[in-house]
């Protein structure tokens, strides 16, 4: 969540850049975190709104973008070999790790069996669909090389097209994109605490529910605590990289119990988690050596950190 807001931090600069970024990044943390601390309905129509500003935002710039697209700008198809694919395909993987937050929320949807997984397939489908129209017109419009080399590149992507508000209209849809993630970030990591302080892998103090919103609001403000310090201390770039390999491990894991479930429980086949097991594991090992050894340092403080509290 940290890492998102330093994003949405970055663009929003870009629209107001009076204002410092990590000042940018906390402010949103900490009104998300209360939005959170309200309730779940609060939470989700105020996602509703950001999701179809980001949404409207980018098909206007997908069908804008259309009468630039030089197929040309897409040859060679892999300048940096195949390798260099997948290695972009594990960072980039970051960028779907959104729709696992709606599993954390089994609680407070009504008929969780049915309704989160067809949401997951919904938004998973969605997000495929806009993010390959975007990145086709992006590189199409302007070549890779362009992209690659500016901070913002579907700002870059934006100045050459025609129509000469598409660039400020990705800019807002950039930045509402990021606030949903972040949103939908908070949101999934508080129920995570109230989860594993509830099976005794966190303190039990944040197995707390609020009497009147009805939300684990313990979980919920160190979630935005822990969101707060990596926006602080942390810079969108390091932290992406940090996080790659342990969020493909995670679903890697994820797979795993998928895997170790009575057939009666599965939802489906078990070479769907296989499958999703050894994609991650292949994925994770693509990243640089630097990337994993930093993602097992924190693999193996949190080993720790369970070891040590197992035992108290």
């Amino acid at each position: 969540a940290g890492t998102v807001a330093l994003g949405f931090a970055g663009y929003f600069t870009t629209l107001f850049p009076v204002f410092p970024e990590r000042i940018v990044a906390v402010t949103a943390t900490v009104l998300f975190t209360v939005v959170n601390f309200l309730g779940i309905r609060r939470s989700g129509v105020l996602n509703t709104a950001i999701v179809s500003v980001s949404i409207l935002a980018l098909l206007y710039f997908v069908i804008a973008g259309i009468p630039s697209f030089e197929p040309a700008n897409l040859t060679p198809f892999a300048p940096a070999g195949w390798r260099g694919v997948l290695e972009s395909t594990a960072l980039l993987f970051f960028a779907y790790t959104g729709y696992a937050r709606l599993a954390t929320l089994g609680e407070e949807v009504r008929e969780p069996r049915k309704t989160i997984p067809r949401a997951i397939v919904l938004a998973l489908g969605i997000a495929v669909i806009l993010y390959t129209g975007v990145a086709l017109v992006a590189v199409g419009g302007v070549g890779a090389e362009a992209m690659a080399a500016s901070l913002s590149p579907l700002e870059v992507a934006a100045r050459s097209i025609r129509f000469t508000d598409v660039t400020l209209a990705i800019a807002i849809g950039a930045t509402t994109a990021m606030l949903g993630v972040l949103l939908s970030q908070l949101l999934g990591i508080s129920r995570m605490i109230f989860a594993m302080a509830r099976r005794g892998d966190l303190p039990g103090f944040f197995d707390h529910v609020h009497p009147t919103h009805g939300i684990p609001d313990r979980g919920v403000f160190l979630a935005g605590f822990v969101a707060v310090l990596v926006a602080l201390l942390g810079t969108f770039e390091s932290i992406v990289a940090a996080a790659a390999f342990t969020i493909l491990l995670y679903y890697a894991i994820a797979n795993l119990a998928a895997l170790r479930m009575r057939q009666e429980d599965r939802l489906f086949p078990a070479w769907i988690p296989v499958l999703g097991l050894l994609s991650c594991l292949f994925l994770a090992l693509t990243l640089p050596p630097p990337v994993i050894l930093t993602g097992l340092g924190l693999l193996a403080v949190g080993l720790l950190w369970r070891l040590v509290y197992n035992r108290q």
